[in-house]
């Protein structure tokens, strides 16, 4: 599952909102964005995510969950989880190795998984 969203700069996410608001009496002020942008993005993805594994869940197409994820956004997805996915989490680790190619990957995955 991708969120390409995620990985964009904050100026193409907000794309479209006003830079200015024009005052009554001619004057303006810069705008000011009350939600930070990227961690609305990731908690939006988060959201998905979690909607994802609980169908899989739910359609018994797991018996055992591991998560290994960027830590802000493992945070995200165990508070989001519901308790009968969390029940099936058996490992986590909270490391970023989404920009790593497959051998990496699996390099870190020999070394960090417990045997199970």
């Amino acid at each position: 599952m991708r969120h390409s969203e995620g990985r964009l700069h904050d100026r193409y996410i907000t794309t479209g909102l006003p830079v200015k608001i024009k005052s009554a009496d001619g004057g303006g002020h810069a705008f000011e964005q009350r939600i930070d942008t990227k961690k609305h993005e990731a908690d939006a993805f988060a959201q998905r995510f979690v909607h994802y594994l609980q169908d899989a869940h739910n359609a018994g197409k797991f018996e055992q969950l591991l998560i290994i994820a960027e830590p802000t956004f493992l945070g995200l997805l165990r508070h989001h989880l519901p308790e009968p996915v969390k029940k099936r989490i058996v490992f986590d680790r909270d490391k970023n190795i989404t920009t790593q190619d497959a051998a990496d990957i699996s390099k870190h995955l020999q070394d960090d998984l417990p045997s199970l």
